[in-house]
């Protein structure tokens, strides 16, 4: 996890603080699939090797080659592949649950969570949940996708197709606007001057 001492915020009020947002905007729920703001969030970090990781440095190997470029440090990353649903009453997280631990679930899934508990699904279902959730649907319904811009990939084509094309909306993602805002806490941790390297006690999905 990224301890709340460090996020400020837990994340339970991240969720609602962006459904409201959705709410407001008459959306009614949000597929998040920028890996940051999916971190941010949930309040996790990953770390060791990820597959995303492992795919561009096998991609980029023979590139680099010659630049003697080291990509070492792709398989350290504080991002994990991952998707997220956030729905008014549910909220799910597709990640590699080989990588799961009693830490992550805890951290997930409190008693009496309610509506702010994280279900947990492997990631290699997730399109084809992502399409069966859409199937039980009715209209009208909003479903917010981060279309791509300056900052941001954008959903997968993928993620488009699972869904009932009648319900996407593309915008910008107001998560990203959120992560943007610095909390007390996060602005005291990041102008200390000890504070040189995010400090994560309990990263949950090591490689």
């Amino acid at each position: 996890m990224h301890p709340l001492e460090y996020a400020g915020v837990g994340f339970e009020q991240k969720i609602g603080d962006l459904r409201q947002t959705l709410a407001e905007a008459g959306q009614t729920a949000m597929v998040i699939t920028e890996l940051d703001e999916i971190a941010w969030i949930l309040n996790l970090r990953g770390e060791g090797s990820t597959s995303i990781g492992v795919r561009l440095l096998n991609v980029f190997r023979v590139i680099v080659f010659e630049l003697r470029i080291n990509l070492q440090g792709l398989y350290h990353s504080p991002l994990f592949e991952s998707q997220v649903l956030v729905t008014p009453d549910e909220v799910t997280l597709w990640i590699h649950t080989d990588k799961l631990n009693t830490n992550l679930t805890d951290h997930l899934q409190k008693p009496d969570c309610n509506d702010t508990c994280v279900g947990i699904r492997d990631i290699d279902d997730a399109i084809v949940d992502l399409a069966s959730w859409g199937q039980t649907l009715d209209a009208p319904q909003k479903i917010l996708l981060t279309q791509v811009s300056m900052y941001l990939g954008g959903a997968s084509f993928a993620v488009y197709e699972a869904l009932p094309e009648q319900f996407i909306q593309f915008g910008d993602s107001p998560v990203l606007d959120a992560k943007s805002v610095k909390n007390e806490v996060r602005v005291v941790f990041f102008c200390n001057d000890d504070a040189k390297v995010l400090l994560t006690s309990d990263l949950v999905l090591g490689g």
